[in-house]
């Protein structure tokens, strides 16, 4: 009977070492952002969504997160393919930007499911909240932008702006924040950064009114 106790003592314990502790969901950051789209030639809306987690078998242990409406049976999933990591005064936030619908209806406000799991499969819940803003896309005055090989020069009604630039795998190379006017791409990029660049996008947040103005991609020869 002894042997039986410490037998079923060790099961317990090696079941609860590899289960691990569960991720926790301590709050959450979203934007909704208007998109002008250069290539596709139409505006339409992205969600940028992170939230702040919790887990003591290490940031690595988060496997995936998913942003739900289950009454529209859609969702989002954001994994190690598409999502971003960064870190806020200690605080470990993880999620997506540029989520969309894939057509040019604005995002539903209500309630969503928020769930994340870690490799154990275990994981936390939340319903968050998500509301359009006080904004008319048809009114919303986005940057425009001109460009040769030497200048680029940006109009703009909001500053200031921030422009990203890109590599052709997607990978951020610069982020400059910049006040509208003419520059030279010299006075911007580096002789590398030009060579690696291939386009780039100029966006604008709106902190009173709660959302994000984005117009892009502009391409590099």
């Amino acid at each position: 009977m002894k042997y039986l106790y410490l037998l079923l003592f060790a099961v317990n314990l090696l079941v609860f070492a590899c289960s691990g502790s569960p991720p926790g969901i301590m709050n959450t950051d979203w934007m909704v952002v208007y998109t002008r789209d250069t290539v596709l030639g139409k505006d339409y809306q992205e969600l940028d969504f992170f939230v702040q987690l919790r887990d003591d078998d290490g940031e690595t242990d988060i496997a995936e997160i998913y942003l739900m409406r289950e009454d529209l049976s859609w969702s989002w999933r954001i994994d190690e393919t598409n999502w971003v990591s960064n870190s806020r005064d200690g605080e470990f936030w993880l999620g997506a930007n540029g989520l969309t619908l894939g057509n040019e209806e604005p995002l539903p406000s209500g309630e969503y499911k928020l769930l994340v799991i870690d490799r154990s499969g275990q994981r936390d819940e939340l319903t968050v909240s998500i509301r359009q803003p006080n904004a008319d896309m048809e009114k919303l005055d986005f940057p425009r932008i001109s460009r040769n090989k030497e200048f680029l020069k940006i109009d703009s009604e909001v500053s200031p702006l921030v422009l990203w630039f890109y590599d052709s795998q997607a990978e951020v190379v610069s982020e400059k924040y910049i006040e509208p006017g003419s520059y030279l791409l010299a006075d911007l990029l580096s002789n590398e950064e030009k060579q690696r660049v291939t386009w780039f996008y100029a966006y604008y947040q709106d902190e009173r009114n709660g959302y994000g103005l984005k117009t892009g991609p502009f391409l590099f020869e």
